[in-house]
């Protein structure tokens, strides 16, 4: 239908480029403003198909980080002499929520003073809005079959906690499986106005136990996630509702959890623009993983899954939301470190 409001859309922001790409299909965005919240891959040709079908559409922060990324990242090899080996992945899913704040606050309990005040600042909004997070069954699933293409354990319920976060060690890959949220900045009555990053993160063991003194290990900030140190780390998969989400910031990007990871030096990011039932999300990561080798890049084998999930589902919504930002091509995701180490596939 060309009066449709997808198709409008496109007309409007997309086809006065055509001309440009030269028949080229494989295009790297970089947007501004709100377009930051439009995944492009999603919008309906005239044919009812999405341009998913026609573009491999992948996102950077800048034209010019583009212009300076390498496709292949790999982490430089260590010697014995510094330390164990690097971890192939982290993968955390089905935090247990309501944990009691005694005990992920003891889990916590080696987090620095200043993400301890971020983490309670964001417990403090998310305390006033009354939010509550609820299970989310699929997530263990999830966490399970990702843990299991990298050969690793999950981490899962209580051990599922912001301090895991901290201390993972030179994570080549890290998943997220959980909740994310974003609030506006009316949250807290308006006392986070100015702090964008504080306002939306990961929810973790215990995040139903916040509480507005002290520590507390159940909510991971953007702001917290910018001080990690990543920089090893070549693929962050945010399995989780929103995390795509943030203050747009006319000229600068978007003040997100996304932009938080790459801050921290995570080469290529995987997030969700909006909420995606479990079960899909489910699905979706599957396929990704099942396509992700060294001959399929990040941007491809995410293209290639959503492209199964549209065949098999047809609706957007269950599988449109989650985009890849940052670097586009195949990753390494064994430690180059560790015996018989192999990129994955």
């Amino acid at each position: 239908d060309p009066t449709a409001p997808g198709v409008r859309l496109r007309q409007r922001v997309f086809d006065p480029l055509v001309p440009l790409f030269d028949g080229r299909t494989r295009l790297i965005v970089a947007p501004d403003g709100s377009l930051w919240t439009l995944p492009l891959e999603c919008l309906p040709t005239d044919l009812g198909e999405p341009l998913l079908a026609q573009y491999g559409i992948s996102y950077v922060s800048s034209a010019r980080s583009a212009a300076v990324m390498h496709a292949d990242r790999a982490p430089e090899p260590r010697s014995p002499a510094h330390g164990p080996p690097r971890s192939s992945a982290l993968v955390i899913g089905a935090p247990d929520y309501d944990l009691p704040r005694a005990a992920s606050t003891a889990a916590a309990s080696t987090a620095a003073a200043s993400t301890a005040a971020a983490s309670t600042a964001a417990s403090a909004a998310l305390a006033d809005s009354a939010f509550r997070f609820g299970p989310l069954p699929g997530t263990r699933d999830e966490a399970c079959a990702v843990a299991d293409v990298f050969g690793v354990e999950p981490t899962l319920g209580a051990a599922a906690t912001t301090a895991c976060v901290r201390g993972a060690r030179d994570p080549l890959a890290v998943h997220f499986a959980t909740h994310g949220f974003a609030l506006d900045a009316s949250a807290a009555g308006g006392r986070l106005a100015g702090a964008p990053l504080l306002r939306t993160g990961l929810a973790l063991a215990g995040a139903n136990a916040r509480a507005m003194d002290g520590d507390d290990a159940g909510v991971l900030t953007a702001d917290e996630v910018a001080s990690l140190n990543l920089r090893a780390t070549a693929l962050v998969v945010l399995s989780a509702c929103k995390t795509g989400l943030g203050e747009i910031e006319y000229g600068e990007g978007l003040a997100s959890l996304a932009r938080s990871f790459e801050a921290a030096g995570a080469a290529c990011v995987i997030a969700g623009l909006w909420s995606v039932p479990d079960a899909e999300t489910r699905d979706l990561m599957t396929a990704f993983y099942r396509r992700l080798t060294p001959e399929c890049g990040v941007a491809d084998a995410l293209r290639q899954a959503k492209l199964e999930l549209w065949r098999r589902h047809g609706d957007v919504r269950g599988w449109g939301a989650f985009v890849c930002t940052g670097a586009w091509g195949p990753v390494t995701l064994r430690p180059l470190d560790a015996p018989g180490a192999a990129a994955l596939g």
